[in-house]
């Protein structure tokens, strides 16, 4: 086996909380949502958002990226149309090798 390029890999960490007062119509939770990182390469890597803590913050991981730039879009579950977020979405970020970028979204609004 003869290797001419070895690339570390990085991650990331896209965190999801409701606003205070703030629910979402027709008993979705933000367990039904998910995030989805394009990168230059054009393949959509989608995680849902969990809380296996249980602590009201969600998260979606996504490991053993490339490096380099991604958009990052978050599907709504059935009964949501609209939501608003506080940083605004979609976002973009940037995935360093052998880092962990993390993003942090409050739901400020959602019909």
């Amino acid at each position: 086996i003869k290797a001419t390029s070895i690339t570390t890999t990085g991650n990331a960490a896209i965190a999801l909380s409701l606003g205070t007062g703030i629910t979402l119509p027709g008993g979705a939770t933000l367990a039904g949502f998910s995030a989805t990182l394009t990168g230059d390469d054009g393949i959509p890597h989608t995680v849902n958002f969990t809380d296996p803590l249980v602590t009201g913050t969600f998260t979606a991981k996504f490991p053993l990226l490339a490096p380099g730039d991604y958009d990052l879009v978050v599907t709504l579950p059935a009964g949501v149309t609209t939501i608003t977020t506080d940083p605004a979405l979609p976002a973009g970020l940037t995935v360093q090798a052998g880092e962990t970028t993390a993003l942090s979204f409050v739901v400020t609004g959602a019909t």
